[in-house]
């Protein structure tokens, strides 16, 4: 043990002259210290570099002054943070008020784009539509295009009323901020046979078929086969399922139609047939007279 002892006092003491060796020689030299040659800028004698990089101020970005804005309310970013409880952190995004215009734009650009409404129809209005040939046919596609129905259908003769119905219920819903799709349904047959060859038969369908409120006008007007049956059958069913909204306009009675779409359309729990019993207003217009010149 004692032998033991010994070596360990050797090598303590060996230990001990090495390091004051080491601090002389740093003295002499005036060398600075590791920790000294990474000090930090502001950075205190003898502090903590950790505590020192906290110490040191947060260098924020500068923001645009407001006169710089095109809106100052919502700095153009176009979103607003609105409170939806009494919570303050429930919170929910809202566009603000200066994209109102442009929003309102975009979408009646995109309703356009996706229906076959000709600009003949662009400025029907409900109060345009002469009430007298059929008040109730009116009142109901307001109040399908208020929401408080899911599926509607007009029937009737030709030149009654029903597109002009159709089309003011389309511009009331862009009014209301909504996306609405209408399309006359020969022509939309059309559309998915010209798909055939341009290889966009799927988009086409897709859109009208997931459109988020559909105005079919002309229904039973095509001609009929397995084919257009079956492709019609499977656009109304897939908006029955979902319960989307739907407007119908057609020159024929329910009964008429195909089986399986008849019966859909006349679901009294999700939709309203209202048989329009007007005049063919076409027939009553005034003819326009024009004068020919002889060659």
């Amino acid at each position: 043990m004692g032998e033991l002892q010994a070596i360990g006092d050797l090598v303590a003491g060996v230990h001990n002259d090495l390091r004051s060796r080491r601090h002389a020689s740093l003295r002499t030299s005036g060398t600075t210290s590791v920790s000294a040659s990474m000090q930090l800028p502001g950075q205190r004698e003898n502090e903590n570099p950790v505590l020192a990089q906290h110490r040191r101020p947060v260098e924020r970005p500068t923001e645009r002054p407001a006169e710089n804005y095109s809106c100052v309310i919502c700095h153009d970013t176009g979103w607003l943070r609105k409170l939806v409880g009494p919570e303050v952190w429930r919170t929910e995004l809202v566009r603000c008020m200066c994209q109102r215009e442009s929003d309102e734009r975009r979408r009646a650009e995109k309703a356009w784009a996706i229906s076959d409404l000709d600009r003949l129809h662009a400025g029907c209005t409900f109060d345009g539509y002469d009430g007298t040939h059929d008040g109730a046919a009116s009142d109901a596609a307001q109040e399908w295009a208020r929401g408080e129905c899911v599926w509607l259908m007009l029937w009737g003769i030709p030149g009654n009323g029903k597109t002009h119905l159709l089309a003011a219920a389309f511009n009331a819903l862009l009014a209301a901020g909504k996306v609405p799709c209408y399309t006359v349904v020969p022509l939309l047959l059309d559309h998915i046979r010209a798909g055939y060859d341009s290889g966009d038969y799927g988009e086409r369908f897709q859109v009208v078929m997931q459109a988020p409120i559909l105005l079919l006008d002309d229904l039973g007007a095509q001609k009929r086969s397995d084919w257009s049956d079956e492709a019609l059958f499977k656009l109304l069913d897939y908006r029955y399922r979902y319960e989307l909204p739907t407007a119908v306009g057609s020159n024929l009675p329910p009964d008429e139609l195909e089986e399986r779409i008849a019966s859909r359309l006349q679901d009294g729990a999700l939709s309203v047939v209202v048989r329009m019993r007007g005049p063919d207003h076409r027939k009553s217009r005034k003819s326009r007279t024009r004068d020919r010149v002889a060659g």
